[in-house]
């Protein structure tokens, strides 16, 4: 699991979270939703140890493991897996040798699992690209490069995985497969899925619960079915519903 208590950041003295409180389940997938600047990115940067933290409470995982202010190569091998926007794959090396970049981290988190096993346990979760393991990363669609982005995070057994903005750039069809594919993830693997989002239909298609964040704040958290109320999250998103005490 993840659990975040009273964290907050800010870039130099401008302010940008705010006593964020949350909590990912292992199996569960949670969506942080909200606007351009709410500062949704910003939070899986600092989770990753990739942002100053100005004060936290506690930021832990499963176990009761503390994250608080480790650097980032820590973090990741505490199991957390990080997806960044843009997806970050290095488009000049093949899928396979993107793939081979997670294992270093495998053998350190896992040093009995073996590589070999380790690869053809994530190609068969991904089977679009077991046939395109000697093509470029940056021959690939967008899709699959997304696809690729998140087996690359995945081929180090995380217990927790991090996404920013999966849906970036993609066809409707494509971010439905993504929600699918996060929704398997959660449920087949047990691990706690956090994504910062603005589609909200991709939301709906996986989420167990939502945090919606305006201006670095938590304004309302909501269970997964509750995400059809489109007015609220409007309401939500523009500042006129109330927010959560």
């Amino acid at each position: 699991m993840l659990s975040i208590q009273k964290l907050s950041c800010s870039y130099g003295q401008a302010p940008v979270l705010h006593d964020i409180s949350i909590e990912v389940a292992a199996g569960k997938v949670s969506v942080i939703l909200g606007p351009n600047g709410a500062g949704k990115s910003t939070l899986l940067k600092a989770i990753m140890g990739h942002m100053p933290v100005v004060s936290c409470q506690r930021i832990s995982v499963a176990g009761g493991r503390s994250l608080d202010r480790l650097p980032m190569h820590a973090v990741a091998r505490m199991g957390v897996a990080y997806v960044p926007e843009g997806r970050g794959i290095l488009n000049s090396l093949t899928v396979l040798e993107n793939l081979q970049l997670g294992l270093s981290l495998l053998r350190i988190r896992s040093p009995k699992e073996g590589a070999e096993a380790a690869l053809d346990k994530v190609l068969d979760s991904f089977p679009m690209l077991k046939d395109r393991t000697h093509v470029a990363a940056g021959l690939l669609s967008g899709g699959q490069q997304q696809m690729l982005a998140i087996a690359r995070a995945l081929i180090s057994n995380p217990s927790v995985l991090l996404l920013d903005e999966p849906s970036l750039g993609l066809a409707p069809l494509i971010r439905l497969d993504i929600a699918r594919l996060l929704r398997e993830i959660a449920d087949s693997k047990n691990v706690a899925v956090l994504l910062a989002e603005q589609d909200i239909t991709l939301a709906q298609r996986c989420a167990d619960q939502a945090y919606v964040l305006r201006r670095g704040r938590i304004v309302a958290e909501m269970a997964g079915g509750e995400l059809i109320d489109r007015e609220r999250l409007r309401q939500l998103y523009l500042g006129s519903a109330p927010a959560a005490s």
